[in-house]
């Protein structure tokens, strides 16, 4: 039972970091006021976007218990889906009745909740090791 809610701590730990990431980048594109700044931003999360999923696969691999990997991976990807899927429309809907760029202001604002879990996340790590 013990490992069990380990698993779902780290897996809820590897959704909410992967998340703000993302949404990072993609509200400094969402604010961006000029061609060049949209496009630095464009390209940061374009950067992003392949070179973190190396990282955090790698990662994912050290610290997770071979128990309940399969468990934690697969459990992150639903959960992705599943925002993709909800999230979708809402933030179609909020670029059509305000504008393209406070759509992914909205969707990156969207986790601002997520931060005192990551928190949580982090602090009920093992002593020397990062979540």
């Amino acid at each position: 039972m013990v490992l069990a809610g380990k698993a779902v701590g780290l897996a809820l730990g590897i959704v909410v970091a992967e998340a703000l990431r993302r949404r990072t980048s993609v509200v400094a594109f969402g604010l961006a006021r000029g061609f060049v700044a949209g496009a630095v931003a464009y390209w940061g999360t374009l950067l992003l976007r392949q070179m973190v999923p190396t990282l955090a696969s790698g990662w994912a691999n050290r610290h997770i218990p071979s128990e309940v990997r399969a468990t934690v991976l697969s459990l992150v990807s639903q959960a992705a889906a599943v925002g993709q899927i909800a999230g979708g429309p809402i933030f179609g809907w909020v670029a059509i009745a305000h504008s393209i760029g406070a759509a992914p202001v909205a969707a990156g604002l969207t986790l601002l909740p997520a931060l005192p879990l990551l928190r949580r996340a982090r602090a009920s790590a093992a002593p020397g090791r990062a979540v």
